[in-house]
C-alpha cells in the first residue's frame, strides 16, 4: 500500500493555479481521496477570466468510454486512405483544430483516467500526452487535466509507470472548514447542513491523518472517527464528503418543500453521509423547526420572536446568511441579529464577510453598527 505521507497535499486553488501555468503545455492528473470536489476544477477553472474565450467540452469520465468514444475510422476512398474522426465530446473538429483561423482553445476534463481499462487509457494517451486525436491537433492554448483516486482507497486506480512519467502528478487534499463553508455559503447550502458541520467540524478529518505522518497516526479511525471514509472498512457504505453533504443539503431542501416525514429524511440522510453523522443532522432538523420564518424577520425584524436556545439561534443565523440577496433583506437580517446575543452577532458578520454579498452588506446602516459594536468588544 502506498505511503502518502512524504506527498504534498494542495488545495484546490493551488491545484487551478498550476493548471493556469503548464496545463497547455502537459496534462496535470489530479489525485485525490473520493468526494473531496476534484471534478469541481472544471467549473472553477470555467468561471476564470483567463479561460473566458475557452470552449469548455463537458467532463470525460474515462470508465465509462468504449471504442469509438475517442475516435471513430472514416474512409477517404478518392485518395486511397483512411483516417480518425474525433468524437465531438473533445470539441476538436475540422473546423476547430490548430490552424485553422479562429479557432477556439479548449479544455477537456477527464475524470477517473486510472480507473479505465488499459486499453482505454493507450486510446487517450495521444490527447493526454500530445493534445492530438486521430491527425487533428488542439488549437493552441488548449488544456487537458485529468484526475484520479488515490491508489490506497482500493477503488481499482492503476496505471503504468511509463504513463506517469509523462504526466505532472499532484496531490489534492480535502478542504478544510473554513474553504468548504465559504464555498457552501456561496452555493446555497441548507443552513441546518451549514450549521452542523459547524458544531461537528470533525467531518472533514481525512483518513490520511490516520496514516504514516498523520497528525493522527496510529490511533484507530474507525473507533475515533467513523463519520468520514475509512478504506479498511469494507462494510461502510455511506459516509461525509463535501460531495455527501451536498447530497444531504438537496435532501433538505426537498424535505422541506414536499413535508417529508422524519423517518424518510433521517433514512435519506442515513443513506448519503451514513448513520453516525444523519443521527447529527437529525438533532439540528428538529432545532431548524423551531426559528422564526425568514419572511416574519424580514417583514417585522424588530418584532420578530427569537428562540432562546443558543443552538437554535446558530441555525437562524445560517438560515438568514443563505437567504438574504436583497439590501431591504440585508438591513432586515442586520437589525434582527442586532436583537441577537453577541456570538450570534459574531458568526453573521464572520459568515457574512465570506459572502458574494459582502459588498451590499457594507450599505446598510444596521451591518455597520453591528461592525462597530463586535470591534469595540474585541
Amino acid at each position: 500500500m502506498a505511503n502518502y505521507a512524504a506527498e504534498t497535499f494542495l488545495s484546490a486553488s493551488d491545484i487551478v493555479g498550476a493548471i493556469k501555468a503548464v496545463g497547455d503545455k502537459r496534462t496535470i492528473i489530479i489525485q485525490g481521496e473520493n468526494g473531496i470536489g476534484k471534478t469541481a476544477i472544471h467549473s472553477m477553472l470555467k468561471a476564470d477570466p483567463d479561460f473566458a474565450d475557452h470552449f469548455f467540452a463537458a467532463p470525460i469520465v474515462a470508465p465509462e468510454l468504449t471504442d469509438g468514444s475517442v475516435w471513430m475510422p472514416d474512409l477517404d476512398r478518392e485518395n486511397g486512405v483512411s483516417r480518425e474522426l474525433p468524437n465531438e465530446r473533445f470539441g476538436v473538429s475540422k473546423r476547430n483544430q490548430y490552424g485553422v483561423p479562429n479557432s477556439r482553445p479548449v479544455v477537456v476534463f477527464i475524470d477517473e483516467l486510472f480507473k479505465a481499462q488499459r486499453r482505454m487509457q493507450q486510446y487517450l494517451s495521444p490527447v493526454v500526452y500530445d493534445r492530438l486525436i486521430g491527425p487533428f491537433k488542439f488549437p493552441e492554448r488548449s488544456v487537458v487535466i485529468a484526475a484520479t483516486n488515490l491508489g490506497i482507497e482500493g477503488l481499482g486506480d492503476s496505471a503504468q509507470p511509463h504513463m506517469k512519467n509523462r504526466l505532472i502528478l499532484m496531490y489534492m487534499r480535502k478542504p478544510t472548514l473554513s474553504e468548504w463553508l465559504i464555498w457552501a455559503r456561496n452555493n446555497g447550502i441548507h443552513p441546518i447542513i451549514i450549521s452542523a458541520v459547524q458544531e461537528y467540524p470533525e467531518v472533514f478529518e481525512s483518513f490520511l491523518d490516520y496514516e504514516t505522518g498523520g497528525v493522527h497516526a496510529g490511533k484507530d479511525l474507525a473507533k475515533l472517527n467513523s463519520q468520514v471514509f475509512n478504506p479498511r472498512d469494507p462494510n461502510q457504505d455511506a459516509y461525509v464528503t463535501p460531495r455527501s453533504l451536498h447530497a444531504a443539503s438537496d435532501i433538505m431542501y426537498g424535505a422541506d418543500q414536499y413535508k417529508l416525514s422524519p423517518v424518510v429524511v433521517d433514512a435519506m440522510l442515513a443513506g448519503a453521509v451514513g448513520p453516525v453523522f444523519a443521527n447529527k443532522l437529525g438533532a439540528f432538523v428538529r432545532l431548524g423547526r423551531a426559528i422564526t420564518p425568514f419572511e416574519e424577520v424580514t417583514n417585522d425584524p424588530l418584532n420578530a420572536p427569537i428562540n432562546p436556545d443558543p443552538m437554535v439561534q446558530v441555525v437562524q443565523t445560517n438560515m438568514l446568511v443563505s437567504r438574504v440577496t436583497s439590501r431591504a433583506e440585508a438591513e432586515a437580517a442586520s437589525q434582527y441579529v442586532l436583537r441577537m446575543r453577541s456570538e450570534m452577532q459574531a458568526l453573521f458578520t464572520g459568515a457574512v464577510n465570506d459572502s458574494k454579498f459582502a459588498p451590499m452588506y457594507m450599505t446598510v446602516d444596521s451591518y455597520r453598527k453591528m461592525l462597530k459594536q463586535y470591534r469595540e468588544l474585541m
